[in-house]
C-alpha cells in the first residue's frame, strides 16, 4: 500500500507520520504544497491501493485550493478527513466554524466580525484571531483603543474575529480519532510582546483527565464537521462556563503525544489503513 502525504516544511508532526507509515510497511511519498504544479492538481483518480493524508494547507501560504483539488482525486475511503473536505471546505475559517457549531447549540466565545461597526462600544482587553491561520500564530491581545487602532492600521479588520479575553480556569485540547477520544492535554498561555502588540500562544503543559461534559462537547464539534482526526479546543472559565474554542482538523500532535505517552501518528496511520479497506 502507498501513502501519499502532502504537507509543508513547518509541519512538526510530519516526520512522526512518515516514520509510523514506514514501520507498517507502507511505501511513503511526501510532497510539499509549494512544490505542486497544475499537472499534480489535474491528476487522475488514484489507484485503489493508495491512501492519502492532506495536512494543513495554511502553514506557509494559503494552499487550500490545492488541498481540495487533490481531495477530488481520491475516494472517501482513501483519504483522511474526506468528509470534512467535501462537506465543509471552509472548515479552517473561524467565522464559518462559529456559525456552524453554534447552530447545534455549542457555546463559543462571543465574537465580533467586521468589528469597525462596534468601534466605541468595544470593551478591552480583546483577543484578535485571524480567521484563517494555523498554530495560534495570529492571535493577539488588544488591551486598549490605542492598541486596537495600531493593530488595524496594519491588518484588515475583515480578516479577524474579536473576542472578549475570558478569565480561564482551564484550556484543553481534546484529540479525537474516528469519533473516539484519544486523550486530553491542558495548555497554558504564553504572551510575547512585539512592540505595542502582544501575541498570545499556547504551550501543552500535561495530560489530564476531564469530565464527560468536556469530551461530549468536543465529540459533537468533531462529528458535525465530519472529521477523522482533529483536536478540539475546550475552554472552562473561572465561573465554570464551558466554551468550544475551535475544531482543528489534522492538528499538530508532537507535544500532546509526548505528554500522553502515546503513538498518535501510529494510530492515525492504522485508522487510515483500516478505513481504506471498508467498502
Amino acid at each position: 500500500m502507498k501513502l501519499e502525504i502532502i504537507s509543508s516544511p513547518r509541519d512538526r508532526s510530519l516526520k512522526l507520520l512518515q516514520d509510523a507509515a514506514k514501520q507498517r510497511g507502507l511505501d511513503v511519498s511526501t510532497k510539499y504544497y509549494v512544490q505542486l504544479c497544475h499537472k499534480d492538481l489535474a491528476a487522475r483518480a488514484k489507484p485503489a491501493n493508495t491512501v492519502a493524508i492532506l495536512r494543513d494547507p495554511y502553514l506557509s501560504k494559503n494552499f487550500a485550493g490545492y488541498q481540495l483539488a487533490l481531495a477530488k482525486t481520491l475516494k472517501p475511503r482513501q483519504l483522511l478527513d474526506a468528509t470534512t473536505f467535501s462537506q465543509h471546505p471552509l472548515y479552517e475559517d473561524k467565522l464559518y466554524q462559529h456559525v456552524v457549531l453554534q447552530s447545534v447549540g455549542l457555546s463559543l466565545p462571543y465574537s465580533h466580525c467586521n468589528a469597525h461597526k462596534y468601534i466605541g462600544k468595544l470593551k478591552f482587553p480583546l483577543i484578535a484571531k485571524k480567521r484563517i491561520s494555523s498554530r495560534s500564530r495570529h492571535v493577539f491581545v488588544l488591551r486598549s483603543q490605542k492598541a486596537f487602532d495600531y493593530f488595524f492600521r496594519r491588518h484588515h479588520i475583515s480578516e479577524y474575529l474579536l473576542e472578549p479575553m475570558l478569565t480561564l480556569k482551564r484550556d484543553y485540547r481534546v484529540l479525537i480519532l474516528g469519533r473516539r477520544v484519544l486523550g486530553v492535554v491542558e495548555r497554558t498561555p504564553r504572551l510575547r510582546k512585539k512592540g505595542p502588540q502582544e501575541r498570545l500562544g499556547l504551550k501543552v503543559s500535561g495530560a489530564v483527565t476531564v469530565n464527560q461534559q468536556v469530551t461530549k462537547a468536543a465529540l459533537k464539534a468533531s462529528t458535525l464537521l465530519g472529521t477523522d482526526f482533529c483536536g478540539v479546543d475546550v475552554l472552562i472559565t473561572k465561573s465554570g462556563k464551558l466554551y468550544v474554542g475551535e475544531c482543528n482538523v489534522g492538528p499538530q500532535f508532537v507535544a500532546a503525544g509526548r505528554e500522553l505517552e502515546m503513538d498518535i501518528a501510529g494510530q492515525v496511520v492504522d485508522f487510515l489503513i483500516k478505513k481504506s479497506k471498508t467498502s
